[in-house]
């Protein structure tokens, strides 16, 4: 009877340290794909603001969003949202996926206009620059003078 106790007390252990051992790797596994689905979306979203930065006007243009694409071993789709025609803002949504995981990421974008040719920069700007010609090292939290 002793025997039989103590083989049953050794299997529970090894079969809940098997357990244990496979439900950690699966978890690894799945973060990992995590933070590469962010990633890739991360990219989507950062090539998507890229066109439209380009030209404001590929908001709306229907032949580039939703934006398919591969990268790397993922994929991801990026849309564009108007809340109207002329609006201002735009909303820049990014889902990607990677083995086992789906990510998403989002961007509010607002169109601010073109600088014209009539602005000037203030006249006390390069009172709030640093200006170096060599190595620069800023260490704590003393005064710039």
């Amino acid at each position: 009877m002793t025997v039989l106790v103590v083989i049953m007390t050794v299997s529970i252990c090894l079969g809940t340290v098997t357990y244990s051992s496979l439900t950690r790797k699966h978890l690894a596994v799945r973060l990992g794909d995590r933070v590469r689905a962010q990633s890739i979306a991360e990219a989507g979203v950062n090539v998507a603001y890229s066109m439209i930065k380009t030209n404001w006007g590929n908001r709306s243009n229907t032949t580039l969003f939703p934006l398919i694409a591969s990268y790397g071993d993922g994929a991801y789709t990026a849309y564009v949202a108007m809340a109207s025609a002329t609006t201002t803002v735009v909303s820049i949504t990014c889902t990607a996926s990677y083995g086992i995981a789906t990510e998403a990421v989002g961007l509010d974008v607002k169109n601010f206009g073109s600088l014209t040719a009539a602005f000037q920069w203030p006249s006390n700007v390069s009172q709030y620059a640093v200006l170096c010609g060599g190595t620069f090292d800023f260490g704590g939290c003393g005064n710039i003078v």
